[in-house]
């Protein structure tokens, strides 16, 4: 619903349905933390929420709410690092070309969040249609690539240092799609 809640079935499978019932899919986004351990974070009346996915049939997932209020949520990302760090990064804008990525960071595995960052500002010429990839690995990082107006984006976040600043890997102007994929021990590639 609105609120962020959805009724809990005995499987993820279930879960997807469940949330595309509700209006959520495919705005949703799953990452594995402990062994068998599920996260996820989706859009629902134009919010973003977390909530742990258990195998508790008949479970109502409510969620806690990541996003503000003043901007539409177009779609999400959550990733767990090595360390059982979560990372959520989502997308929002209002009308027009303009949008944001926001990112916030969870060390006790979901139970809290820091407060929201933002890690780029730009225009694209359909904001809801950006590609937007987040990864993790054992080496207890983050990576983000994205792509925009101007080309496609990449940052990374330490437990040391938090997010870094962002780097330009290619001044193809909006190229509608970019892939990540991120080793155990933290080498990214990005196409």
């Amino acid at each position: 619903d609105a609120n962020g809640a959805v009724a809990r079935q005995d499987s993820f499978a279930a879960d997807a349905s469940l949330l595309a019932k509700a209006g959520v899919a495919p705005r949703f986004s799953v990452s594995q933390a402990a062994p068998g351990a599920l996260q996820a974070v989706y859009v629902a009346g134009g919010a973003l929420y977390y909530s742990p996915l258990s195998s508790t049939p008949g479970q109502v997932l409510t969620g806690t709410k990541l996003s503000g209020d003043s901007s539409q949520v177009w779609q999400a990302r959550l990733a767990v690092d090595g360390s059982g760090g979560g990372h959520v990064v989502w997308e929002e804008g209002a009308d027009g070309d303009g949008f944001t990525l926001q990112a916030r960071d969870s060390s006790d595995g979901g139970k809290t969040w820091g407060p929201a960052n933002q890690l780029y500002s730009g225009s694209a010429d359909n904001p809801a249609s950006i590609s937007l990839q987040l990864g993790a690995d054992r080496a207890h990082q983050a990576h983000l690539a994205w792509d925009a107006a101007e080309g496609i984006w990449y940052r990374r976040w330490t437990a040391a240092g938090g997010w870094g600043e962002p780097a330009k890997l290619s001044t193809i102007t909006r190229v509608r799609g970019v892939q990540l994929a991120v080793t155990h021990d933290g080498l990214a590639r990005a196409v």
